[in-house]
């Protein structure tokens, strides 16, 4: 119905409700694979890119993780990035998929790897951004990703913590 979400997560009736009709469609910015059936894999190029993955043995607990943990709830489903008016596939600006898990991971690296996730982070991130925050309103994981964008701004352009 022109909002994206996952459809093990939707009610059909509700959504009738809502809009009298229900329109199933794949998400469009992802290359159509069959169906329904959408190819994400951008959104692990991405990731891969940018190297956000936790090392082997790490862990995040939720008392003791706050943002941590909550960007740890990331789906990667691409709902958020469907809505962003910035993404592209292929592009230079990878969307909330990539700065919800940079808050997740930038305290927790070396200085080295700090600075050079700070840099993948502006490039890739930060200055593509234009803060419409459509990710917010559709993340079926309930993220707040107006924070997490908050969050990893500070730390990896404004250094704070």
């Amino acid at each position: 119905n022109k909002r994206p979400s996952l459809a093990c997560d939707t009610f059909l009736r509700e959504a009738r409700k809502r809009n009298g009709v229900i329109v199933v469609e794949p998400l469009r910015k992802f290359p159509v694979i069959g169906d329904l059936l959408v190819d994400r894999s951008i959104l692990f190029e991405n990731l891969r890119t940018m190297q956000l993955w936790m090392k082997d043995g790490s862990t995040v607990k939720k008392e003791d993780g706050g943002e941590a943990y909550e960007a740890s709830r990331c789906l990667q489903c691409g709902c958020c990035l469907e809505v962003c008016p910035n993404f592209m596939t292929g592009g230079e600006f990878f969307g909330a998929a990539s700065f919800v898990p940079t808050t997740r991971l930038i305290t927790e690296l070396p200085k080295g790897e700090r600075e050079e996730l700070s840099a993948l982070y502006r490039r890739h991130a930060y200055d593509g951004c234009g803060k419409a925050l459509s990710c917010k309103k559709v993340c079926p994981a309930g993220i707040d990703t107006a924070h997490m964008l908050v969050q990893s701004n500070a730390l990896a352009v404004w250094r704070q913590r």
